[in-house]
């Protein structure tokens, strides 16, 4: 065993200094001795590249980071441009009605009224719509009588507002006015019937 062994590192040594070992010499007995070693030859060529390794497992994962700090408020936007008119809306509801008002200033002084025994006749006048605003007029007393009150009725009387303007006497008359909302056809408007009390 130990010849075989003296036998292979002669010839390794051999080899590496670059000198053949035949078949008859390879089984020769070495004399024992120190065996000296050539130079280092220089290095060969690079080898390919090896094949790519398998994937590796996958990490654990990472603590969350910090939430970080706000940041500054951006700069105002350039304003728009103005949109367009929109339609008109549907009109309200009616509203409650409105506080009453003051009252008003005294009216003149009435004719005097008559004495026992005299005969008082009611005199009248119709005042229809007429298609105006403003509807009525005066009822005179006849000569020789003398008035003493009137008054007067509205005609036709429908649910669209009106305003009675005055009732009052005039001389030896008594004159009393309407107002027929305008918002409202003249043809739906109201009349008034205006009466003076006469004494005689």
């Amino acid at each position: 065993m130990r010849k075989f062994i003296v036998a292979t590192v002669l010839a390794t040594g051999l080899l590496a200094s670059g000198l053949a070992v035949t078949g008859a010499s390879a089984g020769v007995t070495a004399p024992s001795g120190a065996v000296t070693v050539g130079p280092r030859g220089p290095a060969g060529p690079q080898g390919p590249r090896g094949f790519t390794g398998a994937t590796g497992q996958r990490g654990q994962r990472g603590l969350l980071g910090e939430i970080g700090t706000t940041g500054a408020d951006g700069p105002a936007g350039v304003a728009g441009p103005v949109g367009p008119t929109g339609a008109t809306g549907p009109a309200g509801v009616t509203g409650p009605a409105g506080p009453q008002g003051i009252q008003g200033v005294a009216g003149p002084v009435g004719p005097a009224g008559a004495s026992v025994g005299e005969t008082f006749t009611v005199f009248s006048q119709d005042f229809p719509p007429n298609n105006a605003v403003y509807v009525g007029g005066q009822v005179w007393c006849p000569a020789g009588s003398q008035l003493t009150g009137g008054g007067y009725v509205i005609d036709n009387f429908t649910s669209h507002p009106i305003q009675a303007t005055g009732s009052y006497p005039v001389g030896n008359s008594w004159t009393a006015f309407l107002t027929n909302v305008p918002s409202y056809t003249y043809s739906e408007d109201s009349g008034i019937t205006v009466y003076a009390i006469c004494a005689s």
